[in-house]
């Protein structure tokens, strides 16, 4: 609280535990006003007698299973069945198999840590050593010996352990392990106000509570969709399910745990891939054939996930993910690779999408609009950017309007008979925890969680470019939506306006709605005065706004930007030395470091990239202080510099990390590994010189110098001719690029 612009009084909280506060005026005679709030405390759940049994699917006997399943005649078992019953008597065989050959432990029951052979002598020599020291056999310096023997060797193999899994190098891993010991509470906290006034404390009225909401948000359709699926002339090729193309799909899965409505998941499909592989290619040929999908298929739990923002404890500020059938999702993997196939060979995916594509990304896509916006300024000629904000896109799409989009780009009638039915009467069913809504019926959408919806919602969304006129260029990543335009006079305004129509009316076409509120304008460089407007209402001009992620101004510079990634990779930097055991080696922290902080510090570094030595001394922050630390404060270093600090850490200074994202990005979009084409960011040399080599980039005269079509020029073109000519992949380029970098000054 702020007097006289002096601070007075502050609360101090943990996120989120402080929803609502209010000034009061003064009551009495003083300097300091009454400050009144609520705090929200978490609930502990309270076990209930019998506790819930978890299956240990990672210490499977998975030789014994595929043994086992290999011994069924599946032809025999599935012959004259429908696809519902084939998977139900799939179902149930795999159901019985890990019922029987997977171990079980009651939830909550920490799996006592496995030690090797000696640990275990060590403990039973301690155990056997405290009975001897209360009969008076040995003396307690004894004892005590033993136990700090005891003590460190088990120290030592849990942090071999720790070590071994951070090193692994997966994300999720490291994750896990922050988030476990950062949040004692987890779940979904008490929701706010229920009907009756009382807040939303039990996890069966939450599911409830997230029911009534999501079922809301997909109730405006047909249950039923109404098409026709007679064979066109479709040129979509054949799809085969044969078993080697499933158990092939099978190993490739990731190894995830998460239950699906049919109680398996895809670590376990993916340990018994060979023995599945027959009887799951007999469900899809018949699934396929008939279009029947099984009922199993289309029952879906839906997991609450808060959005980032907002209040945790507003149920409105949580999206819809689905967790599906794990085998529905690999019959959904070979629909939508032939699907995807489809559009590319046939060219019918629009340019403007950077969303879930091969060659694609988030990086790509702001790259390829900066490049149309420093060319303006080149001319000296602003732009303005409108950013929309679909409302609901996935929750919202018509299905009766994506089969029509489905026929148009001729999708053959058997694909979409069985796509229609995978939408159509739907069973989803929210959990929380071990609890369950009631089921409800979603009448429009695709599910998220599944692999085909976000193809299905590029394909509903793949027209909308159309609709624009030529000179306004558009940038789609899934649904995230912009439109921008060159402004040189008013008139350049008024025909963004049309566009900014143009969306609109398609949108309502196509049933969806834009959230009015949050649709932005950012005037780059553009003094001319123009109130845009959506629907009647005026669209808000920003100064800067987040753009996939990264923070954009209307100056084009990245101060905000780097303010923000370097508070945010702080929190994690602080996070590592808070919650990882002092007794780790450097290697292990280091480890953590790249793994956990400097995804932060690196996303679409290519976009942004100062040139300014200020913002690279802060970009540098975040790994100064960590060297430091580890080194002073763990391991008790004497006072070193910054330099000799990154060598025993074995870091590059993060300006080289940054160029050799550079240097990576420009070898993938020269041979072809981006779907943006080299000519758009790059002009080739327009004369002969036997001393260059053949990816040589001409560098034009332009006042943007830092941005990354520019600013890699020189770089790139130093690259030895003699040895990049023979590179052809990125494992290559990684490794050439790296052996050149390791000397590289980054003052330089």
């Amino acid at each position: 609280m702020f007097n006289n612009s002096h601070t007075l009084d502050l609360i101090l909280q943990n996120k989120q535990l402080i929803e609502k506060y209010k000034i009061i005026d003064d009551l009495v005679l003083s300097d300091h006003k009454t400050i009144v709030f609520e705090v929200t405390f978490p609930i502990e759940k309270v076990n209930s007698k019998e506790k819930r049994k978890v299956l240990l699917f990672k210490k499977g006997k998975y030789k014994i299973i595929n043994w086992y399943l290999a011994q069924y005649d599946w032809y025999n078992i599935f012959k004259d069945k429908n696809p519902s019953e084939i998977a139900e008597i799939l179902n149930s065989i795999i159901t019985q198999v890990i019922q029987k050959f997977i171990p079980l432990k009651k939830f909550g029951e920490k799996t006592p840590m496995k030690y090797p052979k000696e640990i275990r002598e060590i403990i039973k020599q301690k155990a056997y050593a405290w009975k001897k020291l209360k009969l008076g056999e040995i003396s307690k310096d004894n004892y005590k010996s033993l136990e700090i023997k005891c003590k460190l060797q088990i120290e030592k193999y849990k942090n071999n352990y720790l070590s071994k899994k951070i090193g692994s190098g997966h994300i999720g891993e490291i994750h896990k392990l922050m988030k476990r010991n950062r949040y004692k509470f987890s779940g979904i906290p008490l929701l706010n106000e229920s009907e009756e006034g009382d807040p939303i404390i039990l996890d069966t009225d939450k599911a409830n509570k997230f029911r009534n909401i999501f079922e809301e948000i997909v109730s405006g359709g047909k249950n039923n969709i109404q098409a026709s699926f007679e064979a066109k002339d479709g040129y979509q090729k054949e799809i085969i399910f044969e078993p080697y193309i499933i158990e092939k799909l099978l190993k490739k899965l990731p190894n995830k745990l998460s239950h699906s409505p049919e109680n398996i998941n895809q670590y376990f499909l993916k340990k018994c891939a060979t023995p599945l592989a027959l009887p799951l290619s007999i469900l899809y040929e018949n699934t396929f054939k008939t279009g029947i999908v099984p009922e199993l298929w289309k029952t879906a739990h839906i997991l609450p996930i808060f959005k980032k923002k907002g209040s945790v404890n507003d149920p409105k500020n949580y999206r819809p993910i689905a967790l599906t059938s794990p085998t529905c999702r690999v019959f959904e993997r070979i629909i939508a690779n032939n699907i995807l196939e489809h559009l590319y060979k046939h060219k019918l995916i629009a340019e403007e999408q950077f969303g879930f594509l091969p060659k694609s990304s988030c990086t790509l896509q702001i790259l390829s609009s900066m490049q149309d916006w420093y060319n303006s300024l080149d001319r000296k000629i602003g732009t303005d950017v409108i950013y929309f904000d679909f409302e609901k896109a996935f929750d919202k799409v018509d299905h009766q309007i994506l089969i029509r989009k489905l026929q148009e780009i001729k999708i053959d009638s058997l694909t979409i008979r069985w796509i229609a039915n995978f939408l159509s009467n739907r069973s989803h069913i929210v959990k929380i925890d071990d609890h369950f809504s009631e089921p409800f019926l979603p009448k429009t959408g695709v599910p998220q969680g599944t692999v085909l919806g976000p193809l299905l919602f590029l394909i509903y969304i793949n027209d909308l470019p159309k609709h624009i006129p030529k000179n306004i260029k558009v940038k789609l990543y899934a649904d995230d939506f912009k439109l921008y335009s060159e402004i040189n006079t008013e008139k350049d305004c008024i025909e963004l306006q049309g566009a900014i129509n143009n969306a609109y009316r398609w949108a309502k076409n196509n049933r969806l709605d834009f959230s009015i509120s949050k649709v932005k304008v950012l005037k780059i460089y553009n003094k001319i005065k123009y109130n845009y407007e959506i629907n009647g209402d005026k669209i808000e001009e920003v100064n800067n706004i987040r753009d996939l992620g990264v923070y954009i101004d209307n100056k084009l510079k990245f101060d905000q930007h780097v303010a923000k990634i370097t508070k945010s990779s702080f929190i994690r930097l602080n996070n590592i030395l808070r919650i990882l055991p002092k007794t780790l080696p450097i290697d292990t922290y280091v480890k953590a470091f790249k793994t956990y902080v400097r995804p932060i510090m690196e996303y679409s570094t290519e976009s942004f990239s100062p040139k300014l030595e200020y913002l690279n001394s802060q970009l540098e922050r975040p790994q100064r202080s960590f060297t430091r630390k580890i080194l002073r404060y763990k391991f008790k270093y004497q006072k070193i510099g910054y330099t000799e600090r990154l060598k025993r850490c074995k870091l590059p200074p993060t300006k080289i990390r940054r160029i050799r994202t550079d240097l990576m990005t420009t070898f993938k979009i020269i041979n072809g590994f981006y779907k943006i084409k080299p000519e758009q960011m790059f002009s080739k040399p327009n004369r002969n010189n036997l001393r260059l080599h053949r990816y040589q980039i001409f560098k034009k005269q332009t006042k943007n110098n830092h941005f990354f079509s520019h600013r890699v020029i020189d770089r790139w073109n130093k690259l030895p001719k003699n040895e990049i000519e023979k590179i052809s992949t990125i494992p290559q380029f990684k490794k050439f690029i790296d052996n050149i970098l390791i000397t590289e000054d980054p003052n330089l």
